[in-house]
């Protein structure tokens, strides 16, 4: 008896390339055969095949979007967590964000993009969003000064 595990992906995997190696000895028309064989229809079978392998590759080619949209949601998460003194007025908090950016210039000379620069036409239900992302680049960019230095 042996005390190893049997591990059947592995097993799987290897009678699956088995039937992948018998296909590519075989010709078209014996392939063509085989599945009429079968009761199947070639062109139906051959588009089957084409519609996976789109599948596989349009899921191949979105997996660096799909990981990035992951690592956006856990960072938006985060910073709905985290807590920061933000007062409660939006008018307050409209002051505070031209306050940081007035404290921070480097934060708008290239390092922050927005559409409302002047943030008095941003709609109120986006300005503390806006001031929680802004407190989060000056934290951000305060700690990396203080490891530069």
């Amino acid at each position: 008896m042996t005390d190893k595990r049997r591990n059947y992906s592995d097993e799987l995997a290897n009678i699956m390339n088995g039937v992948a190696e018998s296909t590519l000895d075989m010709s078209d028309e014996e392939i063509e055969s085989e599945i009429r064989e079968e009761g199947g229809d070639p062109d139906a079978v051959a588009e089957h095949v084409r519609g996976v392998l789109r599948k596989a590759i349009k899921a191949c080619q979105q997996r660096p979007l799909l990981e990035a949209q992951q690592r956006y949601e856990e960072r938006v998460a985060a910073l709905r967590l985290k807590k920061y003194n933000v007062p409660e007025s939006v008018d307050e908090q409209r002051q505070m964000i031209n306050t940081l950016l007035a404290a921070n210039p480097q934060l708008g000379s290239g390092l922050l993009t927005a559409q409302f620069r002047d943030f008095e036409s941003l709609a109120d239900e986006d300005v503390g969003s806006c001031l929680r992302q802004l407190l989060e680049l000056t934290e951000a960019n305060d700690s990396a000064g203080s490891e530069e230095s």
